[in-house]
């Protein structure tokens, strides 16, 4: 039972998946191989007609150097202009995940000290509430509010003494 339920498991079509390009990377590989595969047939062909014409080339010797020559050229122009432009994606992306990420933690690090501040405020006004009703020593919220009372009382004593007046 056992074997019968991982040979079920292990039916997958690796062909289809293996055949399919599944990111940007692979297809420009597969362009690129094509690319490669064509300008070596070209040369092939080339080779081929000349050295089966040798006693007649088709073309003269000089020409078949410079084309020899100038295909070579356009291949390394090619392969330099494909690394330049991978380096170039590579660094942009390194840049954009770079910036992303700092972008990131500079909004984590504000979002957590906001937090903080908040719940510390919250947390110091109900420490201030609760020892302003209930705490039986005087502490420093029931200090205040008796300083408060004795302003009051004050208040109300200048303002008994003027209208005594």
């Amino acid at each position: 039972m056992c074997v019968n339920s991982l040979s079920q498991g292990l039916n997958v079509d690796l062909p289809k998946a293996a055949l399919e390009p599944q990111t940007s990377r692979s297809k420009s590989r597969v362009v690129v191989v094509i690319v490669v595969v064509v300008v070596v047939v070209v040369v092939v062909v080339v080779v081929v007609v000349v050295v089966k014409d040798y006693k007649k080339p088709l073309v003269p010797q000089e020409t078949f150097i410079k084309l020899i020559l100038l295909l070579f050229l356009v291949v390394v122009v090619v392969v330099v202009v494909v690394v330049v432009v991978v380096v170039v994606v590579v660094v942009v992306v390194v840049v954009v995940v770079v910036v992303v990420v700092v972008v990131v933690v500079v909004v984590v690090v504000v979002v957590v000290v906001v937090v903080m501040v908040v719940l510390v405020s919250v947390v110091a006004t109900v420490v201030v509430a609760v020892n302003s009703y209930v705490a039986p020593s005087p502490g420093p919220a029931l200090v205040g509010f008796q300083f408060q009372i004795k302003l009051w009382k004050m208040c109300f004593y200048i303002t008994n003494y003027e209208s005594e007046l």
